[in-house]
């Protein structure tokens, strides 16, 4: 075996190593309310010698890097019926079609729950990880 070919197994080994120690740590800084968002997380491969961390939940981007104040366009959408009140009365409102509008978004926040977890795995988890694939690909 080639020099070059031991040296790609150990980038692969420590990617793979340091993407797995990466979602651990975000998987603990998840925000959780319903635990949708932690279980929609995985590692999986990019490539033949990548690794990815990945959060599938629609709304993971939002949570990560927080949104903007201002307003939204709402697209046209049903609301099912439902009571209101109506000065003193409560009024039943029946089914019906909203016509597309905007809407004031207050914003919040992002958590980075991710970009946390990456920034620790580098400062704590790195050193250890090459250490130990250079450990399994010994050098003859």
């Amino acid at each position: 075996m080639s020099v070059e070919y031991r040296l790609g197994k150990i980038g692969v080994t420590v990617a793979q190593d340091l993407a797995s120690k990466v979602f651990e740590r975000s998987q603990r800084y998840v925000p959780t309310r319903t635990g949708r968002l932690k279980r929609s997380g995985k590692v999986r491969q990019v490539g033949s010698r990548g690794w990815e961390v990945v959060y599938l939940e629609g709304y993971a981007a939002a949570v990560e890097f927080g949104k903007q104040p201002g307003t939204e366009r709402v697209r046209r959408h049903v609301v099912r019926s439902h009571s209101a009140h109506w000065g003193r009365r409560v009024v039943r409102i029946k089914r019906h079609w909203v016509r597309t509008h905007q809407r004031t978004v207050t914003g919040y926040p992002g958590r980075y729950f991710l970009l946390r977890a990456y920034n620790e795995s580098l400062n704590q988890d790195l050193k250890q990880i090459t250490k130990k694939a250079t450990e399994r690909q010994s050098y003859p």
